[in-house]
C-alpha cells in the first residue's frame, strides 16, 4: 500500500512512497482539496462545493469535483479518497501531513516534535483564486498551527536555558528567528539569548536589523519590553530571562491591577485578561493579529494582516474597562457607523465591524502609514487656518 505524505508547513509538496509528485505543483485545485481533506476529516459533498467552486452552478460543481477526485486517484492512488453517498474523506492510514501531526505532537506536549515539524507558516505564498471559504479555512489553520509553533519553540528554548545548554538553545532560537522574521517573541528572545552567553555586539546587530526589518514592512517599533532589554544591554546588564513572555508579565499584572484589559460578562464577572488571544481566536479565520499598536482610554488599536487581500489593516476595539458603559460603548458603535458613511482622503476606511463574544465592538479599517493629527498637533503645535482648511 502506497503512503502520500502532505506537507503544507512552508512549501506545499506532495510526496508518494518518498518521491515529491513535482507534476501536481502547478494543479492548485488538486493541491487544495487533498490539503482541506487530509486535514478536516470527513467533509459532505455540498461543503466541498461551496468551498472549491463557489461561483459556479451546482452541476460544473459536482463534475468538477468527480473530476478532481478522479485525477488525485489516477496519480496517488485508487485507496487515496473514500467516497459514501453523502461526504468524501481521505484515510488516515494512507494519507499523513504535517500540520495534523503538529497538532497531534503538541496535544502529547512533544514540544521538540513540534519544532523539529514546523518549516514555516501553512501553505506559505499558496493562494486559490475564486475560493473565499478556502481561504478563510487556510487562513484560521495558519494561525492556529503558528500559535502552536510559537509555544512549542519558546519552551524548547527555555528548558534548553535552563538546563544550561545554551548552545541547544540558541541553534533554536536562530531557527525560530529566521522562519518568523517579524514574530516579537522570536526576535526578542534570540536577542535576549545572544546576550546572556556574551555575544553583545551580535545581539545589537540583530537587534538593528530587526528594528530596521519592522519599520520597512510595518512602520512600527520594537516593543516597549524589547527596546528596554537593548538598553540593558548597552549599558553592560546581562537579561535575567530571555522570553517576551517574561519580560511582559509584571507590565500585563500591573494593568490588571489597575482595572485594565479586564474583560468582563453581563454580570461583571472576569472572563478574560488577554484580549489580544481573544482576537486572535475570533477573527483568526479572517486576519492575522500582528500586535498591538496603541492603547488609549476608550479603546485599544491592532495591526493586523487580512492574508486574502495582502494588505494590513488597523483593528481598533472598545475598551474592556468600560464594558458595563453603555454609553461609552453607544459612542463608539456610532463613530464606526459614521466613519463608514464618510469618504473622505484625510478620514480612514472602514472595512467592517462587528463584536466579540464577550460583547465588546469593534471595527477593522484602513491602516494608514504615518502619523495621526493628533500626533502632529502634539509635536507641532495649533494648526494654522490654512492648513486647517486643507485638511478638511
Amino acid at each position: 500500500m502506497s503512503i502520500v505524505w502532505v506537507t503544507t508547513l512552508g512549501d506545499v509538496r506532495i510526496y508518494k512512497d518518498g518521491d515529491e509528485l513535482t507534476g501536481l505543483r502547478g494543479h492548485r485545485q488538486k493541491i487544495a482539496l487533498i490539503s482541506y481533506l487530509s486535514l478536516s476529516g470527513p467533509v459532505s459533498r455540498d461543503r466541498l462545493l461551496g468551498v472549491f467552486w463557489p461561483d459556479t452552478t451546482e452541476e460544473k460543481a459536482r463534475h468538477a469535483l468527480s473530476q478532481a477526485i478522479y485525477s488525485l486517484r489516477k496519480e496517488l492512488g485508487e485507496n487515496i479518497v473514500d467516497i459514501t453517498p453523502d461526504q468524501v474523506s481521505v484515510p488516515k492510514q494512507i494519507v499523513a501531513t504535517d500540520a495534523r501531526q503538529l497538532e497531534e505532537e503538541a496535544t502529547r506536549e512533544d514540544w521538540e516534535a513540534v519544532v523539529q515539524l514546523y518549516q514555516g507558516p501553512f501553505m506559505d505564498q499558496f493562494t486559490l483564486p475564486r475560493a473565499a471559504e478556502f481561504e478563510q479555512w487556510q487562513t484560521a489553520t495558519r494561525a492556529r498551527i503558528a500559535r502552536l509553533a510559537r509555544r512549542g519553540f519558546a519552551r524548547v528554548v527555555k528548558d534548553g536555558a535552563e538546563r544550561g545548554d545554551l548552545k541547544s538553545a540558541l541553534s533554536t532560537a536562530y531557527r525560530w528567528a529566521e522562519l518568523e522574521p517579524l514574530e516579537d517573541e522570536a526576535q526578542h528572545t534570540l536577542i535576549a539569548l545572544l546576550a546572556q552567553v556574551g555575544r553583545r555586539k551580535e545581539a545589537l546587530s540583530h537587534f538593528a536589523d530587526y528594528r530596521d526589518r519592522l519599520r520597512q514592512e510595518l512602520e512600527v517599533d520594537a516593543l516597549d519590553e524589547t527596546l528596554e532589554l537593548v538598553e540593558r544591554i548597552r549599558a553592560g546588564g546581562i537579561p535575567g530571562a530571555i522570553s517576551l513572555e517574561a519580560a511582559t508579565r509584571s507590565r500585563r499584572e500591573a494593568k490588571e491591577r489597575g482595572g485594565g484589559h479586564r474583560l468582563l460578562d453581563d454580570s461583571g464577572a472576569v472572563i478574560s485578561t488577554d484580549l489580544e488571544a481573544l482576537l486572535k481566536d475570533e477573527l483568526g479565520s479572517r486576519l492575522q493579529i500582528v500586535r498591538l499598536l496603541r492603547e488609549g482610554s476608550t479603546a485599544s488599536v491592532y495591526l493586523a494582516r487580512e492574508p486574502g487581500l495582502r494588505r494590513l489593516v488597523a483593528v481598533k476595539v472598545f475598551s474592556p474597562s468600560l464594558a458595563s458603559d453603555s454609553r461609552a460603548r453607544m459612542r463608539f458603535e456610532r463613530e464606526s457607523q459614521a466613519i463608514a458613511s464618510l469618504s473622505h482622503p484625510n478620514i480612514v476606511t472602514v472595512y467592517w465591524a462587528g463584536s466579540l463574544s464577550n460583547r465588546l465592538p469593534y471595527m477593522v479599517m484602513q491602516h494608514v502609514k504615518g502619523r495621526t493629527l493628533s500626533d502632529r498637533i502634539k509635536a507641532e503645535g495649533q494648526l494654522d487656518v490654512r492648513e486647517s482648511v486643507r485638511i478638511l
